[in-house]
């Protein structure tokens, strides 16, 4: 995978100077966001983001440890049936595993299952942190 890098105050940094983290996302949508580089607006996939590339973006840095977080719990969850996603998937792979582990996710609010579905990724770091 090639990275072009963006000049910002005098440092190169690995997204645009004007990237904004989505916190209104699902779950399935940052998964996708940590594993897939996304063509069309030229962003590379969260995964490969660190610190530096985020600390001119307000918290950018303690939400990019939320997204580490949700995305350890996940891996756990993958490691626990025997698959993992230590690694940038494609698109089909990224899909079917997300399938199969995103129950792991879900049990931690089982009284409203079908709403908890619909809980924007900020809500599932808050849950799992409980």
């Amino acid at each position: 995978m090639q990275i072009i890098l963006h000049l910002h105050e005098g440092e190169y940094i690995r997204i645009h100077s004007d990237f904004i983290f989505s916190k209104k996302c699902s779950l399935r949508d940052i998964f996708f966001c940590f594993h897939l580089k996304d063509l069309r607006n030229g962003i590379l996939p969260l995964r490969v983001l660190d610190a530096t590339s985020v600390r001119h973006r307000k918290r950018g840095k303690s939400t990019l440890s939320d997204i580490r977080y949700l995305m350890r719990h996940l891996e756990n969850a993958a490691n626990e049936i025997g698959k993992t996603c230590n690694r940038l998937l494609p698109q089909r792979e990224a899909t079917e595993l997300l399938e199969e582990i995103k129950d792991s996710v879900y049990q931690h609010d089982e009284k409203e299952s079908e709403r908890a579905k619909q809980y924007k990724w900020t809500t599932w770091v808050r849950k799992i942190r409980r």
